[in-house]
C-alpha cells in the first residue's frame, strides 16, 4: 500500500509544488483536486510524508487564495488532527512536534496578513 501511495503523492505534490512557484501556469480545478486527495489520505498515511517534506508550507500557500482556501485548511486540519504515538521514533516525535508549532505559527501569520 505505500508504494502505490506514494505514486499519488508524488503525483498531486508535483502539481501542488508546481503551483507555489508558478500560480499563473496552474489550473484551479486540477489544484482542488490535489488538495481534496492530500484531505482523503492526510489522516492515515505514514508520517515521513508530513514531516520528511514542505508539505505543510504548500497548504498555507494555497489558504491565502480564495480559490483554494477552504481545501487548504481542510488539509491543514487534518495535518493537526495527527496525532504522536509511542510508535514514533524519538527523532519522529520530535520533528512532529516542530512542524505542528511552525504550522500554528505559520497560520496565524497567514491569516493575519
Amino acid at each position: 500500500m505505500y508504494e502505490q501511495f506514494k505514486h499519488i503523492y508524488e503525483l498531486c505534490y508535483f502539481i501542488a509544488s508546481g503551483c507555489v512557484q508558478n500560480i499563473n501556469a496552474c489550473k484551479p480545478g486540477l489544484v482542488k483536486a490535489c488538495l481534496e486527495t492530500f484531505y482523503v489520505y492526510l489522516s492515515w498515511i505514514p508520517i515521513g510524508f508530513i514531516i520528511d517534506t514542505d508539505i505543510v508550507d504548500i497548504f498555507l500557500f494555497f489558504v491565502v487564495s480564495t480559490d483554494f482556501k477552504e481545501n487548504a485548511i481542510n488539509c491543514l486540519t487534518e495535518v493537526a488532527l495527527l496525532k504522536i504515538d509511542s510508535q514514533m521514533t524519538p527523532e519522529e516525535t520530535f520533528k512532529m512536534k516542530n512542524k505542528m508549532l511552525d504550522l500554528f505559527f505559520k497560520f496565524i501569520s497567514k491569516i493575519s496578513e
